[in-house]
């Protein structure tokens, strides 16, 4: 028999021979978004629709921005791409016109509209814009690594960074970014170095010989010349490392924490502001913020992050990609999770980095606002990067409120009644479960759920034998505060 059944029966009892009482009426509010402290990192979110490398629909800009912002997920900061290969697709070519570039300043103006419109959307948002390189044209390619290049992904490439055409191209890169976008309305200070340098530049290593870090030093340095030069107040971010990789001796990828002991080494420090990293949880490990990798000297996720903080010390540091999927087809390169533990990690991992040894911290990005699809028409079915707040269909997740902020469940008895309700920061939310659970001596067990009514109202009716307490849940979002019920003779 159920503990419900028991319950039920056991109340229908007591009707007949006790008067029913509360031993306690507790009307109470729970906040869960209270101000963090003074050091926690500003919550940040990347998204796909504002950065899809091939260009993108200029029309939704301002609804995603607005999403974004503080009407939505109040987010504070975002992270944009900007391409190297499709701002300046060209190799330059003194007194020679460009295709795309009508006004002469070598950089297409296709592109740069579509910045143009991104960035003053998100700054109309109040929201600040980490604006990326990533991407090298070809004709930047390091053609003497022909032979390791993937045919399949040639963003991969290294860059000949010992070119003096390439790299001063690179610097003119840095400085157009840097220049064009500081100020009204644009309001862009913050620069990111490559995407995943320890990936993304390949070769990394051959033959005990450094190619890639080579080239990125080579990278952050002209970066650093062109964009101080354009603006003395730039702060321009190293970094940006993937999770893992390996301890300088693979071709494909080296370690974060490798890669970033190479930049030390190599007197990289003057040449950047602050740092970045994307610090994933590792498959095979536990997706639990708090929780190391298993091959903790490979890899670098929340879990371990001091690990890349001693690296820098007195440095701030962004990390401009993290998040878990909440499903998959195919595939996946985050672990994948239910879409009540993805708000509840989510939660924790904030939560982690409000601690004080992580004050450094200043920006985490969840990586992204919505769920992006290889092929959409197949649906459900269709391969694709599930780590949004937002699924395929449209549909907001617990994720999505988790990260918003301003979650609130009331809860007050009457009688064996309990009741309340759930709003957001979007007011009352109707058609939701929430759950109602019993504090026993092993913690917090389910009792029974129920959906949330207009404006979120919930009622459940309970009927215990002793003294009770209850609390009602919205599974991996948040909880109310507990309310004892009981019965006296």
């Amino acid at each position: 028999m159920s503990h419900s059944t028991k319950d039920h029966i056991a109340s229908r009892r007591l009707a007949t021979v006790f008067t029913a009482a509360i031993i306690a009426v507790v009307a109470a509010l729970v906040v869960l978004t209270a101000a963090p402290p003074a050091h926690a990192a500003a919550k940040g979110i990347a998204d796909n629709c504002l950065e899809y490398h091939g260009g993108i629909a200029l029309d939704p800009v301002p609804f995603y921005a607005a999403e974004m912002g503080p009407s939505g997920l109040n987010a504070k900061w975002t992270r944009v791409y900007a391409y190297w290969d499709q701002l300046m697709p060209n190799k330059p070519k003194p007194a020679e016109s460009q295709a795309g570039d009508g006004d002469g300043d070598g950089f297409n103006d296709a592109y740069v509209h579509e910045l143009e419109t991104v960035v003053m959307a998100l700054h109309a948002q109040g929201i600040s814009v980490i604006l990326s390189g990533s991407d090298a044209p070809k004709w930047a390619y390091d053609t003497r690594y022909k032979k390791y290049w993937n045919k399949n992904n040639l963003t991969q490439t290294v860059v000949r960074a010992d070119d003096p055409v390439i790299i001063g191209a690179f610097r003119k890169y840095a400085a157009f970014l840097a220049g064009h976008f500081a100020g009204e309305p644009y309001g862009v200070r913050h620069f990111e170095v490559w995407n995943e340098p320890n990936l993304r530049l390949i070769p990394q290593v051959v033959n005990k010989k450094s190619i890639g870090p080579k080239a990125y030093l080579l990278m952050l340095k002209a970066f650093s010349k062109g964009a101080h030069g354009a603006n003395r107040n730039a702060v321009v971010i190293a970094g940006a490392t993937s999770r893992m990789g390996s301890n300088g001796t693979g071709r494909t990828s080296t370690s974060p924490q490798w890669f970033a002991k190479y930049l030390k080494s190599h007197g990289a420090r003057k040449w950047f502001n602050a740092y970045s990293h994307h610090p994933y949880s590792t498959k095979g490990s536990s997706p639990k913020p708090s929780a190391k990798p298993k091959r903790a000297d490979l890899a670098v996720t929340l879990g371990n992050l001091g690990v890349l903080l001693k690296i820098f010390p007195r440095t701030d540091f962004y990390l401009t990609e993290y998040c878990l999927a909440a499903k998959t087809v195919g595939k996946s390169f985050v672990v994948v999770v239910t879409k009540a533990d993805q708000a509840r990690y989510l939660r924790q991992a904030f939560a982690l980095l409000a601690k004080p040894r992580y004050k450094r911290v200043k920006a985490m990005l969840w990586y992204q606002v919505r769920d992006w699809q290889a092929h959409p028409s197949l649906g459900a079915a269709s391969p694709g990067l599930y780590t949004g707040l937002v699924d395929w269909t449209g549909q907001r997740r617990p994720a999505w409120y988790a990260f918003a902020g301003g979650n609130r469940i009331s809860i007050s008895t009457d009688g064996f009644s309990i009741t309340g309700t759930l709003t957001t920061s979007q007011g009352g939310l109707a058609g939701h479960t929430v759950v109602l659970q019993r504090r026993s001596l092993t913690g917090w067990t389910k009792v029974r759920t129920v959906p949330t009514g207009a404006d979120g109202a919930y009622s459940f009716e309970v009927s215990p034998t002793s003294a009770t307490r209850y609390r009602v849940v919205w599974d991996g979002v948040c909880e109310s505060p507990g309310v004892t019920v009981g019965v006296q003779r």
